[in-house]
């Protein structure tokens, strides 16, 4: 699993700013688990992200996941 790619491909998704509290770990040898926090533009449509998100998630073999999206602060005013 390249940890690096799976950030760089999320960080390529359309209307994501920026992520930080980027966490991978291994479960066991065949179970990984993943938690990161995603900053977002408000022109990102949540339902794609969270397809796209899912599937990538599945080409890496990762079974546990949880993302969190944070409005940018364009959003806030």
């Amino acid at each position: 699993m390249d940890i690096d790619k799976i950030k760089s491909t999320i960080n390529k998704f359309p209307g994501i700013l920026e992520i930080h509290g980027f966490y991978v770990w291994s479960i066991s040898l065949e179970e990984h688990a993943l938690m990161t926090h995603v900053v977002c533009s408000s022109k990102l449509i949540k339902s794609k992200f969270y397809k796209k998100f899912e599937n990538l998630m599945k080409k890496n073999d990762i079974k546990f996941y949880t993302v969190q999206l944070e409005d940018s602060q364009e959003n806030l005013y």
